[in-house]
This record gives C-alpha cells, structure tokens and sequence, in this order.
C-alpha cells in the first residue's frame, strides 16, 4: 500500500475514526500542516528580510510542530504555550521555551509587552473565549 498517495471510500468496514487514527494519515496531516507554516514563515522571512523570526504556537500539545519548527528555523525564537501541564513540562525538560497558560487569563500572557512576527496554532480557537483579541 502506497501510504503517502492514500485514496478514502466508504466501507463498512472502515470506520472514520479508525481512518483518523492511521498511522500514515496521522503522518500526511503532520506533514501537511509543517508545510503550511512552513509557507507562511519562509513568505514572513521573505517580506521582512529577517530570519530571526519570534514564533508563538498556541496549545503545542505534544509538541510536534514546535520541535520540527526548531529545527527547521534555528535562527528563530518559537515559544509553547499549553493548557497542560505535563506537555509544559515535558518540553521545558527537552529546553523548548514553552509555558503553561490558564484559558481564564489568556490575554494576560501578551501584556507583558512581549511581541510575536508569527502566532499559530492547530485546533486551538475553539478554546479561546475572544480568539479574535
């Protein structure tokens, strides 16, 4: 089986969540999504002529995206932040700069004065209470 081309039918066999669970389609959406941000930073650097970008990734989660970013953009500053403790902990363990954050006091965290180039994050905005401030 071909599992970086991977064709979807409906099958009684098949339910949509094990579809979702599957290793190699878990990996696709991975890829897909460091592609995208990716493109947005490589257009940000190219706009900007800057490659020490500051990175923000709203609710990292197990820190997948964060990590490959480090390595990817080494030049730049990506921060965590997570609802989550043990994420937070864990990441803070392997020196990310990742924080935990109270959903409650979220717009607290960026009063401080601190400034990002990019913020992103993947099936984070459903938690916010003001996404849009």
């Amino acid at each position: 089986m071909d599992v970086k081309n991977v064709i979807v039918q409906a099958s009684d066999e098949v339910s949509y969540d094990s579809l979702l669970r599957s290793k190699s389609l878990l990996d696709n959406r991975e890829q897909g999504n460091i592609q995208q941000m990716c493109d947005i930073i490589e257009s940000q650097i190219k706009r900007t002529g800057q490659s020490e970008l500051s990175i923000l990734e709203i609710g990292f989660g197990d820190g997948r995206h964060l990590r490959k970013l480090s390595e990817i953009y080494k030049d730049s500053k990506i921060t965590g932040l997570e609802v989550r403790e043990e994420p937070v902990e864990n990441m803070v363990g392997l020196g990310y700069d990742c924080r935990l954050v109270d959903t409650e006091f979220f717009n607290e965290f960026f009063k401080n004065g601190e400034t990002f180039d990019i913020i992103y994050g993947y099936g984070s905005l459903q938690h916010m209470s003001d996404p849009y401030k």
